[in-house]
């Protein structure tokens, strides 16, 4: 004979999906799970076939119930953030090689660093000047950093969109930037 609980904990999941509501289906088939697991353990048959349940008992499956059931929704929202991450990085690198390679002539007008974080990550900073006086800023590596000084003139390569800019390389040439700004 089944008993009310078992019963409840059967009926819940069925509720549950045809309410469209995942908690309470989730909840439902844990306190199933539960009630199985407890049953084999813990619960005493008594003369006609039904289990007896202290009040105590029936607090523990409810708050391990509980318990569970809101683990797997952190869970899953964990493993969406981190795929949606993932997905955005990916994007991202995607757009990035996707555009186009621009070439220009420019000159290496100022360079700095930021230090930030607990640990000191340090970023590098150079902003150029190209040949129609207009300036563009990028996050550089530290061999770049280290091998370009200000007034350094050549070609730049980047590319850019929207506000998505990645500098590329540096071709020093002293002479095509003198050349074209007379």
């Amino acid at each position: 004979m089944i008993s009310l609980f078992e019963l409840l904990f059967l009926v819940i999941p069925i509720i549950g999906v045809f309410i469209n509501d995942t908690n309470v289906a989730v909840c439902g088939i844990i306190g199933h799970i539960i009630f199985t697991v407890l049953d084999a353990k813990k619960f005493k048959a008594t003369a006609s076939g039904a289990y007896s349940l202290s009040f105590l008992e029936l607090v523990i499956i409810f708050i391990i119930n509980l318990f569970v059931q809101n683990m797997i929704i952190l869970i899953i929202n964990i493993s969406a953030f981190i795929i949606s991450l993932i997905a955005y990085i990916n994007y991202r690198a995607k757009l990035i090689d996707s555009l186009p390679l621009k070439e220009e002539e420019a000159k290496v007008l100022s360079k700095h660093t930021e230090f930030s974080g607990q640990h000191t990550t340090t970023s590098f900073y150079i902003t150029f000047e190209l040949k129609n006086d207009i300036r563009k800023y990028f996050e550089v590596t530290n061999e770049v950093y280290s091998l370009l000084q200000e007034g350094d003139q050549g070609i730049i390569f980047f590319k850019e969109y929207d506000n998505i800019k990645q500098f590329v390389k540096f071709i020093p040439n002293k002479k095509i930037f003198a050349k074209n700004k007379k």
